[in-house]
């Protein structure tokens, strides 16, 4: 009993030192234009946000202290909203529009200076996740 009350002490004495971890958060300058659909960072540490609404998406090189659209190209539909992003492993962006009408999916292999456009061709569904 003496060595499970010492180990129950000591489990409850040093595990603020075992697991103790700081985890901050610091808020940044943006993207602006609406929630945050979906965040993702490329192999050169560029960040890429797609917010709901129609200001998006955008690209930060610096960490997320400075963001700029990378929209040209993009065709919006009257909603005016591309949210799912994601990057393959070659570097390439991807973008869809997750309506029930008219999907597209947009790839860019530059960087979000460019985009082509392709058609999903799924009538009656939504893509939430590429």
């Amino acid at each position: 009993m003496k060595n499970f009350v010492r180990i129950l002490f000591s489990i409850l004495f040093f595990q603020q030192f075992i697991f103790a971890q700081t985890i901050s958060w610091e808020q940044l300058s943006g993207p602006h234009g609406g929630n945050i659909y979906s965040l993702v960072v490329d192999a050169n540490g560029n960040l890429y946000a797609s917010p709901t609404g129609t200001a998006g998406p955008f690209k930060s090189t610096d960490n997320g202290e400075s963001w700029f659209s990378i929209k040209n190209g993009l065709s919006f539909d009257e909603n005016g909203e591309w949210r799912p992003l994601n990057i393959s492993h070659s570097g390439y962006i991807y973008i869809v529009n997750p309506h029930d009408y008219n999907q597209y999916i947009s790839l860019s292999t530059d960087g979000g200076n460019s985009w082509e456009e392709k058609s999903l061709s799924i009538i009656g569904s939504s893509t939430f996740c590429i």
